[in-house]
C-alpha cells in the first residue's frame, strides 16, 4: 500500500502570477522564516503574492508532481 499524497497548498508567485504547489511542511517553513519565500514542488523558491491575487496559470511541473495535471 502506498502512502497518501502530502497535503498540497496552492501558492501564487508574486513575480509571475503562476500558481505553484507547496507541501504542508514547506509552507510551514516559509511561515516560520517570515521572508515571504516558499519552496514549491517544481524546486523553485518563490515570493508569494498577496493572498487575494487569483492565479493566472498553473505551474505545469508543480501540478504534474502533485498529481493535479
Amino acid at each position: 500500500m502506498s502512502p497518501p499524497p502530502p497535503h498540497l497548498i496552492p501558492i501564487v508567485d508574486g513575480s509571475t502570477g503562476w500558481e505553484h504547489l507547496a507541501t504542508g511542511e514547506a509552507f510551514e517553513q516559509g511561515l516560520r522564516e517570515h521572508t515571504g519565500r516558499y519552496t514549491v514542488l517544481c524546486g523553485l523558491q518563490i515570493n508569494v503574492a498577496s493572498m487575494v491575487n487569483p492565479p493566472d496559470w498553473p505551474c505545469q511541473p508543480c501540478h504534474e508532481l502533485g498529481g493535479r495535471a
